[in-house]
């Protein structure tokens, strides 16, 4: 029960409760245009628990965001498409998966992994013209 344990908090539907852990990183790292091999940046989690949740926070400035695939890889190996392609012309991602974005994989596919070691934040343009930089990412993770 959320309400009695302290720490904890509640969120998402259905509601996952667990204690929520921060990380960021603000690489203003520029994505190469039309490059399939892309950039990568890298959140190293050193705190140790079982995922009952994540959400990712992007900031990334770009001229056509349909040029993009963007890419989360945990810890394990397993990997989650936040972004493939979508929004044609449209500039700009800023905003959280899956609270105000809408992320092109299943984020719950990460739930019961372990959360310690290096998490991978990889955005490819594969289209021409168009350029772009990550000004910042991070993960929300809800902890057993």
């Amino acid at each position: 029960n959320c309400a009695v344990e302290p720490g904890y908090v509640c969120s998402g539907e259905p509601s996952v409760c667990g204690i929520p852990r921060t990380y960021s990183s603000t690489p203003s790292l520029p994505i190469p245009d039309n490059d399939a091999s892309g950039v990568s940046d890298v959140i190293t989690v050193p705190d140790t628990c079982t995922l009952l949740g994540i959400t990712v926070d992007v900031d990334l400035t770009h001229t056509f965001i349909g040029d993009l695939g963007i890419t989360l890889t945990s810890p394990t190996g397993t990997s989650v498409t936040l972004h493939d392609h979508s929004g044609s012309s449209t500039a700009n991602i800023l905003g959280n998966y899956p609270a105000t974005l809408t992320p092109a994989g299943d984020l719950s596919t990460l739930a019961g992994t372990a959360s310690a070691g290096a998490w991978t934040l990889h955005i490819a343009d594969t289209g021409a013209a168009d350029t772009g930089i990550l000004n910042s990412w991070g993960l929300n993770l809800v902890c057993e």
